[in-house]
């Protein structure tokens, strides 16, 4: 399963959603700023290899400034708890899965979460990947033959 921690007026949030939903990628949106969101969220975002604090915070928001925490002085749960209680702070959208976590949108990075059989026509259509009319359509086209269940 795939969880999306977004909020409504991040235009990246909106990218992200629309790439899954083209690419028929189900998904768990966790809305930051709600009920939705969780300190165990924040546990199973910094559970991933090579993911710390830096990598997730937005240091240079409004929030940091104002306040002018430092972050090294603090202990892990004081920043958690911090997260926690102002998740505006954190880099929007985080998506992962079992495997992996991205920070943020960018369209070659979020392919890492596509099906396997969809990558691989991808590649043997020679498929173009700047050109979003055709990438589109050689999308819908797979998912219209992998329902009609010709050779897939």
């Amino acid at each position: 399963m795939v969880f999306i921690f977004a909020s409504d007026r991040c235009n990246s949030c909106k990218k992200a959603k629309t790439w899954l939903n083209l690419h028929q990628i189900k998904y768990q949106e966790k809305k930051l700023n709600t009920s939705q969101f969780k300190i165990s969220d924040i546990d199973l975002i910094l559970g991933y290899e090579n993911i710390d604090f830096n990598k997730i915070l937005s240091i240079r928001s409004n929030f940091f400034k104002k306040q002018k925490i430092n972050l090294f002085s603090m202990s892990v749960a004081q920043i958690k708890q911090i997260i926690f209680q102002n998740p505006n702070i954190l880099k929007k959208p985080i998506i992962c899965d079992e495997k992996f976590i991205i920070i943020g949108y960018n369209k070659d990075d979020i392919r890492i979460f596509l099906l396997k059989m969809l990558r691989k026509y991808i590649i043997q259509k020679n498929i173009n990947l700047r050109y979003n009319k055709d990438y589109n359509s050689a999308i819908k086209e797979y998912f219209e033959k992998i329902g009609n269940n010709n050779n897939f």
